[in-house]
């Protein structure tokens, strides 16, 4: 297979799934290390405004703040708020949901991420 092919599949299943995982797809996880096949993404990258983030063996794909084909731009957020809402208006939104959802998973142990469901 080509070195475009398999850029091209990471891709799709990044736009699919939003992320690679190397226990469930190992062989895109891996072929991601190959220089060419990240070239190629890494053009993807500049020319749609995105990135491509490795953490914790599993492949991100992240939209870049503006971009607004694959995320949301500010004038969304604006929007979610009120047809009249400032900026710092959908800011502080986002806030207070990361604020509540924090509050609502940590549990009895303090820490977020163990929270039981």
């Amino acid at each position: 297979m080509s070195h475009l092919n398999t850029a091209v599949r990471i891709f799709k299943k990044l736009m699919d799934k939003g992320q690679i995982d190397r226990e469930t797809d190992g062989d895109l996880f891996l072929e991601f290390r190959n220089t060419e096949v990240r070239s190629i993404l890494a053009e993807f990258e500049d020319e749609m405004d995105f990135r491509i983030v490795e953490a914790s063996n599993t492949l991100y794909l992240v939209p870049d703040s503006g971009n607004s084909l694959l995320g949301f731009t500010t004038k969304d957020f604006r929007e979610w708020v009120a047809s009249d809402a400032r900026l710092v208006d959908a800011y502080l939104l986002c806030y207070i949901s990361m604020f509540i959802f924090t509050c609502s998973t940590a549990a009895a142990t303090g820490i977020p991420s163990s929270g039981s469901f």
